[in-house]
């Protein structure tokens, strides 16, 4: 990624389509001053993200911290453009200093159509660390960076009884400000987050980008089956009932999802992903028989099997689940298990009955 600094002032960049160019400026908002775009062709070079850094310590308020605002942009289409912004007060009209640069875009133009969700435009949007993936560190990242710009706000302006902490505009600063101003950064993530990340998400899954983490599939007889031979036997010969049970965890921001007594042939490769679509999440069982060439290996036997498998930075809400299941050597399609929604609230937990009577009983299969 092209980076440029007041050092840069005046000079010319050169950009290929699709490619992101950050601008690093000092700045000191406790003054109440602060950088704003004045000048640009929106068609050639688009703003995407804008964060405040300190080099002051955590939580402190020092004199003569270096503090910075990195601007970050995305070259569009072909052409070329002033890039102009002015560090100055919002109320104020004059600047005390101007930062331009000369951008030129080469390469062929973007596609943009008029559906919202193109991928060129979801993924740039979404990929924060401009890594050139879209995933889930992106999101980690943003919340990352949206708290320390909070934090930073919090010491310098709101603390600091300066201009730039009366977040309401009513002339003083006082603790609506502070709540005013966190509600709008967590709004303003939020909107991120279902704007771009979870379309890029729906657009990487085609790419079978895995959401979850930490999964687990249990041996023949599930997870609470001791290693006995005879306990093994006994589990698989019980009728049992097929469930999803979740739990959901407020203060990590994390949804556990167990699926209980899944009926399989006992000889598979099993695993068990996450991944986000326009529906919302699906997670995936996937059976596979080992091969001996083009033949697939399986045994005389079934047996039953736990999944489970952790969806990390869940917000408290209602989450859209499909459960589905896919057996590679049979002739059927990946088959939907249950869908439905699930609420993440502080301390949910829940347990969906999804088949009855799974196992060797009469009309359990």
């Amino acid at each position: 990624m092209t980076k440029s600094s007041l050092a840069d002032n005046g000079k010319t960049v050169t950009l290929k389509t699709g490619e992101s160019f950050r601008v690093k400026l000092s700045s000191n908002p406790s003054t109440g001053y602060g950088w704003q775009m004045t000048e640009s062709d929106r068609e050639i070079v688009r703003h995407t993200h804008t964060a405040y850094d300190s080099d002051c310590p955590e939580n402190e308020h020092m004199e003569g911290c270096a503090s910075y605002e990195t601007w970050i942009f995305a070259a569009s289409s072909p052409g070329n453009t002033p890039l102009e912004m002015s560090y100055r007060r919002s109320w104020e009209d004059s600047a005390l200093e101007t930062f331009t640069l000369n951008v030129s875009v080469i390469g062929d133009p973007l596609t943009r159509p008029e559906d919202p969700l193109n991928p060129v435009d979801i993924l740039s949007e979404a990929d924060y660390d401009h890594d050139g993936v879209a995933e889930r560190e992106d999101m980690v990242e943003k919340r990352r960076d949206v708290k320390r710009e909070f934090r930073t706000w919090k010491r310098e302006c709101w603390r600091t009884k300066s201009d730039c902490g009366d977040h309401d505009g009513n002339g003083r600063v006082d603790r609506k400000d502070l709540i005013g101003k966190r509600k709008e950064m967590d709004e303003a993530f939020q909107a991120w987050k279902k704007a771009s990340w979870c379309p890029a998400m729906e657009v990487e899954a085609n790419k079978g980008l895995n959401l979850g983490r930490n999964a687990e599939i249990s041996a023949c007889g599930g997870f609470e089956a001791e290693s006995a031979a005879a306990d093994l036997l006994d589990a698989g010969d019980d009728c049992k009932d097929e469930r999803l049970v979740w739990e959901y965890d407020a203060a990590m921001k994390t949804a556990t999802f167990l699926n209980q007594n899944v009926w399989l042939n006992c000889c598979g490769n099993h695993a068990v992903s996450v991944t986000l679509d326009k529906e919302g999440y699906e997670i995936r069982e996937t059976d596979t028989p080992e091969m001996d060439g083009d033949i697939p290996l399986r045994c005389d036997c079934m047996c039953l099997f736990d999944f489970k498998v952790e969806l990390p930075d869940v917000e408290p809400g209602l989450l859209e689940i499909t459960l589905t299941r896919h057996v590679t050597d049979t002739s059927g399609p990946v088959q939907t298990i249950w869908a439905g929604e699930l609420d993440m609230s502080q301390g949910g937990q829940g347990d969906e009955l999804i088949r009855e009577d799974v196992g060797w009983c009469y009309g359990g299969n």
